[in-house]
Formats: structure tokens, sequence, C-alpha cells
């Protein structure tokens, strides 16, 4: 197993956040990876945050590059959360992608929470994945379980775990 690292910087500008990363070569040749952006949080409403980034990615190995944008709204109240976000990246090699992302997380009761998210690349071709999580600690009982549906082109997969432990 390869070691693996990185190196950044992040910086406050104002408003913006600004990202520099450097991930380092490692023995089988992946890393070497600079990495810039900046994202822009904007408060729309007491409960409503837009949230607008942009970035690039050099592989130094073959001086491939990605430029991506994107923007996503946060709706927050007291137990729940929810998102959707939408990223169009343009890479040096290979075509435009349209990645879309949702989540939504909050608590059922003081002793349930429950969490979905999807993230879906709808260009060039259709792939991703759609989760829901479950926790539930009640006394000595704690319950989790997650499940998850992956989309491939010409092979789906779906995924779990049940958790169930008395302490």
């Amino acid at each position: 197993r390869d070691l693996s690292g990185t190196v950044g910087l992040v910086q406050d500008l104002g408003n913006a956040n600004l990202r520099l990363e450097y991930q380092l070569p490692t023995a089988s040749g992946e890393g070497n990876r600079a990495r810039g952006g900046v994202e822009v949080p904007l408060a729309l409403s007491e409960n409503l945050e837009l949230n607008a980034h942009a970035g690039v990615e050099v592989n130094i190995n073959d001086n491939t590059r990605e430029v991506a944008f994107g923007a996503a709204l946060r709706y927050s109240v007291e137990n729940f959360n929810a998102t959707f976000g939408a990223e169009v990246a343009l890479p040096s090699v290979g075509g435009t992608k349209l990645v879309l992302r949702s989540g939504v997380s909050g608590q059922l009761s003081k002793d349930q929470t429950i969490a979905l998210d999807a993230n879906y690349q709808i260009v060039p071709e259709l792939r991703g994945r759609f989760g829901i999580a479950y926790a539930l600690k009640l006394g000595g009982l704690n319950f989790l379980t997650y499940h998850r549906l992956v989309n491939n082109p010409g092979a789906n997969t779906l995924e779990g775990e049940v958790s169930p432990a008395y302490v």
C-alpha cells in the first residue's frame, strides 16, 4: 500500500475561502497533483445559503488539467438540513462532466437520526449513487444501518450494513 500525503493552505479572503493543495507523488506514480480553488458562501436568508465554487487541478505527471465550477443551496433549520448542488467539470482530456449532488439529514426524534444522499454524474454518462442511513440510540440499544444503490453503466449494486448493539 502506498503512503500518501497532501500539503495545503486554506486562507480566508473576505467572505471567500482560498484553497491551495499539492498531493505528494507516491511510489506507484499516483499523486503529484496541484489544486487551487475558491469558495464563496452567500447567506440568502436566515435558513438558506448559496455556496459558489470554482477550481483547477493539474496532474503534473501527464500535464492534464481539469477546471470545475458549481453552486449549491443549503437549507437549515433546528434539526434538519438539506442541500442541492450542481458542478460542471471541463477536463483537458475527455468530455464535459455534469454532476448533481443532494442530501437531507435530520432528527426524527431525540433518539433517531436519518440521512439520505445522492451523487449522480449526468453527462457524459449516467452513473452515481443513492444512500440512506438510519441511527437509533434508545437506552442501551444502538441500531445503525446504511444502504447504498450504486448505478454504473451495465452494472448496478446494492450494498448495506445493519449493526444492532445492546450495551
